[in-house]
């Protein structure tokens, strides 16, 4: 198999696998630390202003680097912030000249004490936050164009297992209790379908964490409306955020699905129960 599906598939898996965003992040960067090779990284989740959210890091003191990262950013003049920010991941030494590596703090506070002779990162707005990587190597081998180009290839698939996690609701639903996948008797590949739609994501962002094509995730999608009972995902959506004991009380009731007894509720003008 192509090196960079390869890749592509075990970090989706680790998306699906992981628990939250901590072990996800870890476990990709511990992944493209035996693929790709580096010393020190860092995967950054700040917010549009700067303010950092959270910070994993292979190498670096965690909170050092989260108290110190506002002030790091804001040595890169808007030029050289565009130049990370772009298509394809940046090597620093592409960037930054000699002499404006010198004055920068982030060098002589974080970058020299740990021998790091080049870097490669990227950072990427979403509309869950900012999310950035920094992969370093020590002792003089820099990123080549064929390691920037994987890092951009691979990019992407990142960032849609960081919004599996960033994009959770306050109090998401937990897995354990997914008392629809039972009571629908839906599939492994139908259940995971139905999580992500709960999630957030569109059939594509789907297509790609689950390894399948569109039109595979669209079947799946009609057998879970079906089964569920609902003809849009705003329905499926309230349908699985509803607790078990409502939906069991309202089939009794009604003989149709927890999302059809509500809408019959607000229709003839009765209290919705609290969920």
């Amino acid at each position: 198999m192509d090196p960079v599906a390869n890749d592509l598939g075990a970090i989706a898996e680790m998306a699906l696998a992981a628990r939250d965003l901590r072990e996800f992040e870890g476990n990709w960067l511990a992944h493209l630390q035996a693929s790709i090779g580096f010393d020190a990284a860092c995967s950054v989740w700040s917010d549009s202003s700067g303010g950092v959210r959270d910070v994993v890091s292979v190498g670096y003191d965690e909170r050092e680097l989260r108290q110190r990262f506002p002030s790091y950013m804001g040595e890169l003049s808007p030029q050289e912030l565009a130049r990370f920010s772009g298509r394809v991941p940046a090597v620093d030494l592409d960037v930054l000249s000699s002499v404006r590596r010198q004055r920068l703090v982030v060098y002589r506070e974080l970058l020299s004490p740990h021998g790091v002779t080049s870097f490669v990162t990227n950072v990427r707005p979403a509309p869950w936050g900012v999310f950035g990587f920094h992969l370093a190597r020590a002792g003089g081998t820099r990123f080549d164009e064929r390691e920037t180009r994987k890092l951009q290839l691979l990019g992407p698939c990142v960032s849609l297992g960081q919004g599996l996690f960033a994009k959770q609701r306050p109090a998401p639903v937990s897995f354990e209790a997914e008392w629809w996948a039972d009571d629908w008797s839906l599939s492994s590949r139908e259940r995971a379908v139905a999580r992500l739609v709960m999630r957030g994501f569109t059939n594509p962002e789907i297509a790609t964490l689950l390894r399948v094509s569109v039109h595979t995730v669209r079947n799946h999608l009609v057998n879970v409306f079906r089964k569920a009972d609902v003809t849009k995902r705003s329905e499926l959506v309230f349908t699985m955020g509803a607790s078990p004991e409502h939906v069991t009380r309202e089939r009794r009731r009604t003989g149709r699905s927890a999302w059809y007894s509500f809408l019959a509720q607000t229709t003839s003008g009765e209290r919705v129960p609290r969920q």
